[in-house]
C-alpha cells in the first residue's frame, strides 16, 4: 500500500526543530558550549550512496569545515536518506513509494534518476544551515511535487524538472525563493495543496 509523502509531518518536524533550537539555545547560553554527538558513521547503510562520495564532497568544501565536522555532515546525510527520531521519513522511503507506483516499463529509469537526485540534494542539504543552498522548505516542496506528479502519472517529468532546479540552486543560478507551488503547477500541469 502506498503511503503518501507525509508533507504535514515534515512541516510539523520543522516546527519541532525550531522549538528544539530555542530550547537548546536557552540551555546552551548557560553552559557556554555546543556539542553535537553524531551517530557513528562506521556502519554506513548499504542502501545509501557510498560514504566516500560524501567524504570527498565534504573535503572539497572548505567553507563548511569551520561550521560542521565531517562526522556531523555524514550524520545529516544519513538523516536525509533514513530519517531520524524527529522525522522518520527519508529519501529511501520516497524512492520506495515512487517505485511502488510506477509502471514496470519505466521504473528502472526513474529509479536511477531518483538516486542521482537524492545524491545531489543530500550532498548540499547536509551542509551547515548557514551555507547550504537546499533548505528543508524547498525539500518539502519537492516531496509534495513528486507526490502530486505521481497521482497525475507525471513523476518522470517532475523528477527531471526538480533535477534541473537542484542543479541551478547549487550552481548559484537560482535561489530557493525562485521555486514555489505555482512554478511547479504551471510547468507540470499538477495541483499542489496550499501548504507553503
Amino acid at each position: 500500500m502506498h503511503t503518501k509523502f507525509p508533507i504535514q509531518a515534515l512541516l510539523q518536524y520543522r516546527k519541532a526543530v525550531c522549538q528544539l533550537a530555542v530550547l537548546l539555545s536557552v540551555c546552551l547560553l548557560g553552559s557556554g558550549a555546543c556539542t553535537v554527538i553524531p551517530r557513528s558513521v562506521q556502519e554506513w547503510p548499504p542502501e545509501l550512496p557510498p560514504m566516500d562520495y560524501y567524504i570527498e564532497y565534504y573535503r572539497n568544501d572548505p567553507s563548511n569545515h569551520s561550521l560542521q565536522s565531517e562526522a556531523e555532515y555524514l550524520t545529516w546525510v544519513r538523516r536525509f536518506y533514513l530519517g531520524w527520531e524527529l522525522y522518520p521519513f527519508g529519501w529511501v522511503d520516497l524512492e520506495s513509494d515512487v517505485q511502488g507506483l510506477m509502471g514496470n516499463s519505466i521504473v528502472g529509469t526513474v529509479t536511477e534518476k531518483l538516486r542521482y537526485l537524492g545524491r545531489t540534494i543530500s550532498a548540499d542539504w547536509a551542509r551547515h544551515n548557514t551555507i547550504h543552498s537546499i533548505t528543508t522548505s524547498i525539500l518539502a516542496l519537492w516531496g509534495e511535487v513528486i507526490e502530486a506528479a505521481l497521482e497525475e502519472d507525471k513523476a518522470d517529468a517532475a523528477i527531471d524538472l526538480i533535477t534541473r532546479d537542484v542543479e541551478s540552486l547549487i550552481n548559484g543560478a537560482n535561489k530557493a525563493e525562485d521555486f514555489d507551488p505555482v512554478y511547479y503547477e504551471a510547468r507540470l500541469g499538477i495541483y499542489l495543496e496550499e501548504l507553503f
